[in-house]
């Protein structure tokens, strides 16, 4: 069973050549002469495929658009489909999809595709198709035959590879397991500092990062390091995985270990072999510079965000987004700085309108700190009003409590409390809780912590405002 068997028998179902389905192959094994019309001539009054390689490229590339074309498919169309999901042909056809576009997203698209798909067909249809184990059951197939076979003993982890990477994109929970199990596996096979082992351990633990296990990855990712210094002392790798170090040592609030790593991945790359404009230098960089500032070192921290938005630029324009996020930081650490002519200068070299049009998260950051700045100038009431519309603004859909509008909250409640508005403030931080549909937990004894939370919070606002006064 083949990828253009399946291209073929649902090419048969198209309408789009006014032709009666008589006058066409009707059996699968066959059917590929038909397979699409660009590649098809008509000889003595009949279509005919042209059989080159061309033609089974397109075949190869474009089948789900044809399959999921069809309104009312046939039983016998299902059940080809089915038997290629489930079979070896499938992880030949994804390997060539990979290579072709240099993207592991193709498959996963081709799922989520052909699951919408599935989902408009009667009951009596979709049972005929099992995309429950898509990927996974001939991945797992393949590396048990290779397991079974026992020529090559690293096919098998490679398969298993691929369908870790597959999950990463779609499940990375499902990701977990089997890449633990692999860098078990290729441990044992080719050893702890083999390249391909450090390769596997490496995506194991930015999975761990990804996951929010901190201490985990951090551990991981100096293990690697330190083979990885030794062995490849000049590629970019060994500053990848301490940066990565560094990052899980900032979430785990050990800003002077972060600010030493970082420091440290730095100077792996500002190197006469790297250069200090190589790409992977400003994150570095703008990594150091938040550590700095939350250890209160300001005036280093602006040096170094600095030094690394000057970079940024001289490699990119203002409207890319890893040029505005390094600004964000930088107008951060102005304002904190109390620099407010320096923060303003930051914003008015940026295209807020392209911004606010392009990057809805990042202009919300940027107007919340523009808000910030007209309190710091003394114009409290304009930015209590500012700030709420804000909140107005996008408090439908998905988007109306996420990260940064949480920030926005509890700015506007702490100025609120510096201007007598204790009530309003305190209806700011109540009842964000929301049950989710997958949430099967109490919601009451939820909402009870997170109320009592908020109100601390609060609290706090208070006592400062009122030190505020005092002082």
């Amino acid at each position: 069973m083949t990828v253009r068997q399946i291209s073929a028998a649902y090419a048969l179902r198209s309408t789009e050549r006014g032709l009666d389905s008589d006058d066409l192959i009707n059996e699968a094994e066959t059917a590929i002469q038909d397979i699409c019309y660009p590649f098809t001539s008509v000889i003595d009054g009949r279509e005919t495929f042209e059989d080159t390689d061309e033609a089974c490229e397109h075949a190869v590339r474009n089948w789900v658009y044809h399959l999921t074309s069809i309104e009312v498919p046939e039983d016998d169309i299902l059940e080809l489909l089915n038997e290629f999901i489930s079979s070896l042909s499938f992880v030949h056809w994804a390997e060539f999809v990979v290579g072709d576009s240099d993207d592991f997203a193709v498959p996963f698209l081709t799922r989520n595709k052909l699951s919408r798909w599935l989902s408009t067909l009667p009951g009596s249809s979709k049972i005929l198709v099992d995309i429950s184990r898509y990927f996974e059951k001939p991945c797992t197939t393949l590396s048990k035959h290779y397991n079974a076979e026992g020529r090559d003993m690293e096919l098998q982890w490679l398969c298993l590879y691929r369908l870790a990477k597959y999950f990463i994109l779609g499940d990375y929970r499902r990701a977990h397991p089997v890449l633990q199990q692999i860098v078990e596996g290729l441990a044992g096979l080719l050893g702890p500092e083999n390249s391909l082992t450090l390769r596997v351990k490496t995506d194991y633990a930015t999975l761990l990062f990804s996951e929010r296990k901190m201490k985990e990855a951090q551990d991981i990712f100096v293990e690697i390091w330190d083979i990885q210094r030794e062995a490849s002392p000049e590629s970019t790798a060994p500053y990848n995985t301490l940066a990565y170090a560094g990052r899980s040592s900032y979430y785990m609030t050990d800003f002077e270990l972060s600010k030493q790593q970082q420091q440290q991945a730095y100077g792996l790359l500002g190197s006469r072999v790297h250069g200090r404009d190589d790409g992977l230098c400003p994150m570095s960089l703008t990594a150091r510079g938040q550590s700095e500032r939350m250890l209160g070192d300001l005036k280093s921290a602006r040096e170094t965000l600095q030094q690394a938005w000057e970079s940024r630029l001289r490699l990119w324009d203002l409207s890319r987004p890893n040029v505005i996020d390094i600004a964000i930081h930088l107008l951060i650490a102005y304002r904190e700085s109390g620099l407010l002519d320096e923060a303003q200068a930051i914003i008015s070299k940026l295209d807020i309108t392209k911004i606010r049009k392009e990057q809805y998260l990042r202009h919300g950051q940027l107007t919340h700190i523009r808000r910030l700045l007209l309190y710091d100038d003394r114009d409290g009431e304009l930015a209590i009003a500012l700030l709420q519309q804000l909140l107005n603004d996008n408090k439908e859909g998905k988007e109306g409590n996420n990260r940064w509008l949480m920030w926005v909250r509890l700015s506007l409640a702490k100025i609120m409390t510096e201007h007598d508005q204790a009530n309003e403030a305190l209806g700011l931080l109540e009842n964000i809780i929301r049950k989710e549909a997958s949430y099967t937990g109490d919601l009451a004894e939820r909402k009870r912590i997170a109320n009592g939370f908020t109100k601390a919070i609060f609290f706090g606002f208070q006592q400062a405002g009122l030190r505020r006064k005092l002082g």
